[in-house]
């Protein structure tokens, strides 16, 4: 199973992303040149004096401050990361330098960016020692339903089924009403 998968298994690079974010492109441009001279305390300052998105930043260190999570590269399937915009995520991966701020505004949803690379996680294989519980649950998993599916086989061989669809179309279902809807 592990050869067979051996996608599951592999993880992409990521990168972990923040950005300060504001609705007019002229001061987009001010910040960025501001953003590229400032250090990690210069970043978080510049967040909070200008991003509108402030609420990602409450409670986080000064250099964390807009902080996006990780995404992966694009065109990744795994690793997308639906708080970062498609042109978010390609700038962080244009970026070659942890720390660094992308050199040009990204434009993304009728607002401006300011992107900056956090941290870089590599792109590695995990070996079987460290995916044998996957491994393990996924067999687990594929049996369950192997089984499942054999003895629905078997009861419908035994067990005649038919379906009356004029009556079942007459069967009203009430609506859950909407404060028990989960």
């Amino acid at each position: 199973y592990y050869d067979e998968h051996a996608e599951e298994f592999t993880d992409p690079e990521r990168r972990r992303v923040a950005h300060i974010v504001v609705a007019d492109r002229a001061l987009a441009a001010k910040v960025l040149a501001e953003a590229k001279a400032a250090d990690a305390k210069g970043w978080g300052d510049l967040v909070v004096r200008y991003s509108v998105d402030r609420q990602r930043s409450r409670g986080l260190p000064q250099e964390l401050m807009g902080d996006l999570g990780f995404v992966s590269p694009p065109g990744q399937s795994r690793g997308t990361n639906p708080l970062v915009a498609p042109t978010v995520r390609e700038a962080v991966f244009a970026i070659a330098e942890q720390g660094k701020v992308y050199d040009q505004v990204v434009e993304a949803d009728g607002q401006f960016h300011i992107v900056r690379l956090l941290a870089r996680s590599e792109a590695r294989k995990r070996d079987f020692a460290e995916a044998e519980r996957a491994v393990r649950v996924a067999l687990v998993r594929q049996h369950a339903l192997e089984a499942e599916e054999k003895l629905e086989a078997e009861l419908r061989e035994r067990v005649p089924v038919k379906i009356d669809e004029a009556a079942l179309a007459r069967v009203k279902v009430p609506a859950v009403p909407p404060a028990a809807k989960p």
